[in-house]
């Protein structure tokens, strides 16, 4: 790059800074111009426009520049002065401000860049000294506005925000026709960048490298079609640009110039009006004009507060009168102090909960002087979980929320904190910073910022799409290969090892579900369970190609389940986060359930295995029956509303995370309002359990118990005698059983059974683990007596509540064998009835309490 011209100038007194409006960098509504509120104002008006506090403005002056004049090429009235507001609907770095223009600024604002070039005559030639001192040829169209400026006694700095456009750009980059600007500052105090006094002093200076400012020397960084290495210029500052709708293709590259004796190859922008004919690229700001720059604040400081200067704002076309220029300002304002500034960014405007997100402060002192003791307060909301803050300078205390970064050098110094957290379900999501310094702050507009990501529920797109094979029908050597995807909309046993490589797909509908037999492995790829459907395993499963950089999810939706009888091995992937791709994850939502009965062993530790995704309707569950082992910084799940159940060791160094969690050697009784209803409470339980815990599995037991009232007394049976019944019906399932009833006819007559106890929340519902107690009293009859024995069954029904009935047939566990004494015979219609003996002139019951079981 040649810059020998424009040597980086060390100023004591003149600090620089900018400030970048975030519209530039997201257009997210259609644009609308600016409003122009006086298009022909007068000296003294424009300087109420201008005045942005601290000082005094006086004796204003329209030295060069047309108001509300006759354009010289059409019958056309225009100014080249003008005040608007709406500037911010504009996407201009203002909402109000004064456009000084060489062409019509009237024009300017009201055109979206219509014009491939436009040219207004409406100007004059004025030499104005300090305007060609930047540059010779400035003298067409020139508007010059003098004033004096009074500082207030506690100011000792003038600040100026402003941005220059044009329509020079881009073609006309490198050339003589290098538009112009100025504000010249001229009283007592000022000095030179040497140090030595100084009479006048330019304030529209390039914040990267204190240069003055034109076409020249902040553009997209290429020459223009027409420009060349032989004049002044500086490509370097491109940051600062703003592409309004002109090409950017380039030439060739043959270009050259020599230096230092040798070849310097550059290319060219080819020409805007002859690539851009249509005029139809993006335009971010309405304005006509095809580049401007972005706002740049600038701060002179070292003044005497109390004093009076003079200012003066100058602006000009250089060679000729074509192809218009403007400088807007938003304000000139006398201050102190420092201006610290605070702006925040997250890393995902829309999320879900469970998904991490990342906060970026940026603290700035945009000066005039130094902030002292500098403090960001940024206390994370309701909605959202700490993981860790990274600040740049300074420290972070989560538990406050306070970033004391210290002190902030004026202009130059920035610093950044990046604060990590998880989405919660439900809370406040509107992220809040505040900053403030010791020192006065001249604009508190700045000093707050705010963010509020768009927290949605997770899509519960489980369906197949179109075109999915049924897997039971077309599978092939029991794997499924890139780019094919199979549903499984029946409940589908595969006999052997079970292959999805990366790339597959594979939807269980709902309540279906997918036996394997031997192995899983799914080295990538989307597999998809709806709620109430599973994966049931015999054997092992491999989930993730370790090192692969392929994806591969398994995503569980409302209490769906995936079982392992054997081992569960992770691999990752990223290979540790090494690389950029790959994850291998379980999604789970409400109620979903994980059953590992084998050793388990994660190898990521950059990213849980298991995402939640669910409302927090209900918890989901990821439960290791044997050794669980991860890597350091390995983690389950960052969401409480996932609980771990480990129920032997847990080594090496995984953890929960943010999940809740219950282990090592977890059993019901240390952790008794975490354990799921029907998981088995010891390490060497019932595997396939996931099934029964997660749809609910409703099962009932029926116990009996017999004793005979001898009435009168005389120790035989006959007919005034009775036998009482007491049933006890428990739940041995895993839901509550409703509209309990127990039947007992076989002894010829309904009886009437009466319930006692055993609904201990008197909720009328069969709870898991409640036992009711049921009696009834059955009469002895004559042909019972002649029998010599009762031959009696019952049965007990019950529903689930959700349509599904249960029902439990007595038995007699230990039946009366026929060799004992008295015994009547084995009734062939009812072999597994429950027999009381009856004896002539004696009762003999070899067994009073009748224990029957489930069948």
């Amino acid at each position: 790059m040649k810059n020998s011209f424009f040597k980086n100038v060390q100023n004591s007194i003149c600090l620089l800074l900018i400030v970048f409006s975030s519209n530039f960098y997201a257009q997210t509504k259609t644009l609308e111009p600016a409003v122009i509120t006086n298009s022909k104002p007068t000296a003294n008006e424009i300087l109420q426009a201008l005045n942005g506090g601290g000082l005094t403005l006086s004796n204003p002056e329209i030295v060069s520049g047309s108001i509300n004049k006759t354009y010289s090429n059409s019958k056309k009235k225009g100014s080249q002065i003008v005040i608007f507001e709406g500037g911010n609907k504009a996407n201009l770095g203002m909402d109000k401000g004064v456009l000084f223009s060489t062409g019509d600024a009237i024009a300017d604002l009201k055109s979206k860049n219509e014009n491939l070039s436009a040219s207004i005559g409406i100007g004059s030639d004025y030499k104005d000294t300090d305007l060609t001192n930047i540059y010779k040829e400035a003298k067409k169209d020139v508007v010059v506005y003098t004033f004096d400026v009074k500082l207030e006694p506690h100011t000792t700095a003038l600040r100026v925000a402003f941005q220059f456009g044009s329509e020079e750009y881009p073609n006309y980059v490198g050339s003589q026709y290098n538009d112009a600007f100025g504000f010249f500052v001229s009283g007592p105090g000022l000095k030179d960048e040497n140090g030595k006094p100084a009479t006048t002093v330019n304030m529209a200076r390039n914040p990267l490298n204190n240069n003055v400012i034109s076409v020249n020397t902040i553009n997209y960084g290429v020459f223009g079609s027409s420009g060349s290495y032989d004049v002044r210029w500086d490509l370097s500052n491109s940051s600062l640009y703003i592409n309004n709708g002109h090409y950017t293709g380039k030439d060739n590259g043959s270009n050259y110039y020599y230096e230092n004796n040798k070849i310097v190859y550059y290319s060219k922008l080819l020409s805007n009006n002859d690539y851009n004919k249509a005029n139809n690229l993006p335009k971010p700001v309405y304005i006509e004009y095809n580049g401007l720059t972005k706002l740049i604040t600038y701060d002179l400081t070292g003044l005497q507060g109390g004093q009076t200067y003079q200012f003066k704002i100058a602006i000009a076309d250089s060679g000729d009168t074509q192809y218009d220029s403007g400088v807007i300002i938003q304000k000139i304002q006398g201050t102190t102090g420092a201006d610290v500034k605070i702006e925040k960014e997250v890393n995902k405007t829309e999320v879900h909960p469970g998904e991490e997100i990342e906060f970026t402060l940026t603290a700035t002192n945009l000066g005039p002087y130094k902030g002292t003791n500098t403090k960001v307060t940024d206390l994370l909301p309701s909605g959202y979980t700490f993981v860790s803050a990274t600040p740049s300078k300074g420290t972070y205390d989560e538990k406050t929320g306070v970033w004391t970064i210290g002190d902030l050098e004026a202009v130059h110094e920035t610093a950044t904190l990046k604060v990590k957290a998880i989405v919660k379900l439900s809370g406040d999501y509107t992220n809040t910073a505040t900053i403030k310094s010791n020192d006065p702050d001249p604009d508190s507009d700045n000093n707050t910022a705010v963010v509020t990501p768009n927290v949605t529920p997770w899509p519960k797109d489980c369906e197949a799409p179109a075109g999915a094979k049924e897997l039971a029908d077309f599978i092939k050597g029991n794997k499924i290969n890139k780019g094919e995807v199979y549903r499984v909309s029946k409940d589908t046993k595969i006999t052997g090892s079970f292959i999805i490589e990366a790339g597959g797909e594979l939807y269980v509908e709902q309540g279906v579900k997918l036996k394997v037999t031997g192995d899983f492995t799914q080295k990538g790829g989307i597999v998809k369970v709806c709620p109430t459907g599973g994966i049931d395993i015999d054997g092992s499963a491999n989930f993730g190609g370790a090192n692969s950089k392929d994806d591969a999810s398994i995503t569980l939706y409302d209490k769906a389940y995936f079982s392992v009888t054997g081992s569960l091995t992770h691999g990752d992937p990223s290979q540790q986060g090494y690389f950029n791709t790959g994850k291998a994850v379980i999604n789970m939502y409400d109620g979903a359930f994980v059953e590992v009965c084998g050793t388990f062993t994660q190898q990521s530790t950059t990213y849980p295995i298991v995402n939640y995704r669910g409302e927090g309707d209900m918890n989901a569950y990821f439960v290791n029956k044997a050794n669980a082992s991860g890597g350091s910084g390995s983690v389950i799940s960052n969401s409480n509303n996932v609980v771990w159940i480990a129920m032997d060791k847990v080594e090496g160094g995984l953890k929960n995370g943010n999940a809740q969690w219950c282990g090592p050697n977890a059993t019901k009784e240390t952790c008794p309002n975490l354990w799921p209803s029907g998981l088995t409470n010891k390490i060497e339980g019932k595997c396939h359990e996931a099934e029964g815990i997660v749809n609910g599995k409703p099962s009932i037991k029926l116990e009996k118990t017999g004793v005979f009232n001898d009435i009168n007394k005389n120790g035989y049976t006959d007919v005034i005698d009775t036998i009482t019944y007491t049933f006890k019906v428990s739940n041995t399932g895993n839901v509550p059983l409703h509209d309990v009833v127990i039947k007992d006819t076989k002894l010829g007559t309904a009886l009437t059974i009466t319930y006692v106890s055993g609904d201990v929340n008197n909720d009328k519902k069969l709870d898991k683990e409640e036992v009711w107690t049921y009696t009834t009293t059955y009469d002895i009859t004559k042909e019972d007596v002649n029998k010599k024995g009762v031959y009696n069954i019952a049965t007990v029904t019950a529903s689930d509540g959700k349509g599904k009935n249960v029902t439990s047939t007595s038995t007699d566990p230990n039946p009366l064998p026929e060799t004992t004494p008295g015994h009547p015979g084995i009734d062939k219609d009812c072999p597994t009835c429950t027999i009381v003996i009856l004896k002539q002139q004696s009762l003999f019951i070899t067994n009073p309490h009748i224990y029957q079981r489930l069948k």
